[in-house]
């Protein structure tokens, strides 16, 4: 038999209100005594359990979204102060873009020309040749995707 399981609503509220005010899932796992691969399995297992996690994950970006305003309105007056609230600010950014990517994600323009089919899908395939030609050019065979030299 395993270990018996911590879940309960009141374990599954602190997690949900964890998430939505900005704390990583990791952390809070540590507060409460519990596996992060058991969060994992829960949120596997219980579609309530995920809906509710995801949820929380909303309501985190827009929390990311109220510091951001609070960092920035701070005003730091030391060029360290300055680089570490641009690191903050980076930094929920790029998690507010990832958690919900049609409100804080980049936007990308698609415009029409009034092309005809045939030209914009001979558009389209220029556009990804170049960018698959970018892409190999970034990629160094000496190096692996983790960074380090094979």
């Amino acid at each position: 038999m395993g270990r018996p399981t911590k879940r309960s609503k009141a374990m599954a509220d602190k997690i949900y209100d964890g998430i939505a005010m900005g704390r990583s899932l990791t952390s809070l796992c540590q507060e409460l005594d519990i596996g992060y691969n058991t969060v994992v399995v829960w949120l596997r297992e219980d579609n309530d359990f995920r809906s509710n996690y995801a949820r929380a994950r909303e309501e985190q970006a827009h929390f990311y979204c109220d510091q951001i305003t609070d960092i920035a309105e701070e005003c730091p007056t030391t060029n360290e102060a300055v680089q570490r609230a641009r690191l903050e600010i980076d930094t929920k950014k790029w998690k507010m873009s990832k958690l919900l990517p049609k409100k804080y994600g980049d936007k990308i323009a698609v415009e029409s020309k009034g092309q005809s089919r045939e030209d914009f899908l001979r558009e389209a395939e220029e556009v990804k040749k170049r960018l698959d030609k970018e892409r190999a050019e970034e990629y160094d065979p000496e190096v692996g995707e983790d960074g380090q030299a094979d």
